[in-house]
């Protein structure tokens, strides 16, 4: 699947309609419907869309070796990130490093959430090998990568957090609020993991 830099991809566009993708691709995986939606498609793709159902975020997923993110003629995901990262900066392209990847200046984060072995592409790899495997990119025109962000929140079982919200917890560091559940607890995602926490007590 070819990334269009600042744009997205073909089957989704920043600035559709969500109307207009579902036309495309078809519905969610889930339901109900929520400001973000994972299609079936092959790689998966995760769209993020404001309040008015427009798309402001289109991310593409690992194909696991089958169909792949890829962008001038470079294979992005599936691949060992700083490979991918030396090979785009060879043709031209520059960027910064984050805090899981590398954000291009073209438009686009290639990221790793850490979630995959570096023997699932090196078979001979020490099982401590660190290598990060690119298992997503983000597309979105520069200035949405470029937003001030706020500073993390701090961590307390008293306080009340949304999805999204960035935290900062004494033992875990800092992570970003994935999922609001049921019981006033939130799914965390920090650099060692998902972690359940409770929220608004």
């Amino acid at each position: 699947m070819e990334v269009l830099p600042g744009i997205g991809v073909e089957l989704a566009r920043v600035g559709d309609s969500r109307a207009d993708v579902e036309s495309r691709i078809g519905k969610p995986v889930h339901e109900p419907r929520s400001e973000r939606g994972v299609y079936p498609t092959t790689p998966v793709l995760i769209i993020s869309y404001s309040d008015r159902d427009i798309v402001e975020l289109v991310e593409i997923g690992c194909g696991n070796g089958r169909k792949e993110a890829r962008f001038d003629g470079v294979q992005l995901t599936g691949r060992f990130l700083d490979e991918v990262v030396t090979e785009l900066r060879s043709k031209g392209y520059a960027g910064k490093p984050t805090d899981i990847g590398f954000a291009f200046d073209a438009g686009f984060v290639v990221f790793s959430m850490h979630s995959r072995s570096a023997r699932e592409l090196d078979p001979k790899a020490a099982a401590d090998d660190d290598r990060s495997i690119c298992e997503g990119v983000s597309v979105a025109p520069r200035a949405y990568f470029d937003r001030p962000r706020t500073p993390p929140l701090p961590y307390s079982a008293q306080a009340t957090f949304g999805r999204g919200d960035r935290v900062l917890h004494a033992t875990f560091g800092e992570g970003y609020v994935r999922a609001s559940l049921p019981g006033r607890k939130i799914k965390v995602e920090f650099p060692s993991g998902f972690r359940i926490l409770l929220h608004g007590g």
